[in-house]
């Protein structure tokens, strides 16, 4: 047992803090994914960085990268990916008080969902704020 632990406090480190010096690296591999066509790990390394984005106030840093995934996610078609790039995009707008843009993402987000046919729900801290589609899609698991 006193291995393991060794092990892990090698192995995990201080994760805030590894991405605190390689977040311009991990900026840099958004947009080289989407320059070699590899859109679907641009959009989900967008989606992944926001949330130390947010936590340390980078909201440059988060609408590039969310620009970039926006990108990448219409172009490939897929309207998960959209969806989670409008609701990072909208959320980083609402923090820096651009209220236009965050509406945009946000209206865009449920009318695709409401087009569709595909269940939304949009939480801040948890809270549901937008809850769209149509009543049959409302069914199922959360």
């Amino acid at each position: 047992m006193a291995v393991t632990g060794e092990i892990d406090g090698r192995v995990i480190g201080d994760p805030l803090q590894w991405f605190a010096t390689e977040y311009p690296a991990l900026i840099s591999c958004v947009q080289s994914a989407y320059d070699l066509g590899e859109l679907s790990t641009a959009w989900e390394l967008s989606c992944y960085l926001a949330f130390f984005f947010e936590s340390r106030s980078q909201w440059d840093a988060w609408e590039k990268t969310h620009l970039i995934g926006l990108k990448a996610a219409i172009e490939l078609d897929d309207p998960y990916a959209e969806a989670c790039m409008r609701r990072g995009l909208g959320a980083m707008y609402v923090y820096r008080g651009r209220w236009a843009e965050a509406r945009q993402n946000f209206s865009a987000l449920v009318d695709e969902a409401v087009t569709t046919h595909q269940r939304v729900l949009v939480t801040r801290n948890g809270v549901p704020v937008v809850w769209a589609g149509t009543p049959s899609s409302w069914s199922g698991d959360w």
